[in-house]
């Protein structure tokens, strides 16, 4: 993250946090809004978009 802002030419840095864990079980609101509670103690702008992964176990 960090190294493609300059690599555009935005004066920006860059980093990302994820949560792990079954979406249904694992990342419940109440956890959804204690991360965003910690990542907001942190100082900095953001802001938040949704990814999904899936993985196919062999």
């Amino acid at each position: 993250m960090t190294l493609k802002a300059p690599a555009a030419g935005v004066d920006l840095g860059g980093g990302a946090s994820i949560m792990i864990g079954h979406p249904d079980r694992d990342k419940t609101e109440d956890a959804v809004r204690a991360h965003g509670r910690f990542i907001a103690t942190l100082g900095v702008a953001s802001f938040r978009s949704t990814m999904w992964a899936v993985r196919k176990r062999i």
